[in-house]
């Protein structure tokens, strides 16, 4: 765990502006209201990603780093070398690696969380006083609604629609993972790793958590979702 993190935690951003910026001049602000030596690093051209310049006043700039990541349809993580990733997390078509029941210690958690089939997002109020939103849904036939509500207020009315479909395509993703591992530094945040499990499932998922330790042997505790 990065110890930054902590301070973005604990900074208020106090620049609530207007109209619309760019993901990379909203992180610059962000990070510079914090004084935070990390180093940004954008893929596939989100830099130039143009979201909402209306972070709420008094957010702390960890928050607002992840509505700005957010209403670009992306994720944030900070790597070994204190670089601040911004990308688009996807199932690789080749493993990084592969963690077998014979690297593992213990069987892997898996978890199959609650199926939402609607997403729910709201971005504001217009003029009368009314809730922005916006809705994605993938309802099978003779199944009822299971809504997911989220609210992001630098989510601009250009990619509503997108953002909402984006993130119940991720919540959509109900298996998740839990597992210690023979640690392997070659693989990092977002790389995709086959899990073979005690159902006898080698379903490949993208990490979403590594913690090494070292104890005359390197181990990892490790979390992953498909």
């Amino acid at each position: 765990f990065n110890d930054w993190l902590y301070v973005l935690d604990n900074v208020e951003y106090t620049g609530a502006g207007s109209g619309t910026w760019t993901l990379q001049q909203a992180v610059t602000a962000l990070l510079a209201a914090a004084s935070a030596d990390f180093t940004p690093v954008y893929d596939g051209g989100l830099a130039s990603v143009v979201i909402a310049n209306t972070i709420p006043e008094g957010t702390s700039v960890r928050e607002g780093l992840r509505l700005c990541a957010q209403a670009a349809m992306c994720t944030c993580y900070v790597d070994r070398n204190n670089a601040l990733h911004f990308s688009r997390a996807a199932v690789a078509s080749s493993p990084a690696d592969v963690w077998s029941l014979d690297v593992q210690h213990g069987d892997a958690q898996v978890k199959v969380d609650q199926l939402y089939n609607v997403v729910k997002l709201v971005t504001g109020t217009d003029a009368d006083g009314e809730d922005i939103v916006y809705y994605a849904k993938n309802v099978a036939t003779d199944d009822m609604e299971r809504t997911y509500d989220v609210s992001n207020p630098c989510v601009t009315a250009a990619l509503g629609g997108q953002v909402a479909a984006w993130i119940l395509g991720w919540i959509q993703r109900r298996v998740s993972y839990k597992a210690t591992v023979r640690g392997s530094p070659a693989v990092d945040l977002l790389d995709t790793v086959q899990i073979n499990d005690v159902y006898g499932v080698n379903g490949d998922a993208v990490v979403t958590q590594l913690n090494y330790s070292y104890d005359g042997g390197l181990t990892c505790d490790a979390a992953a979702i498909r």
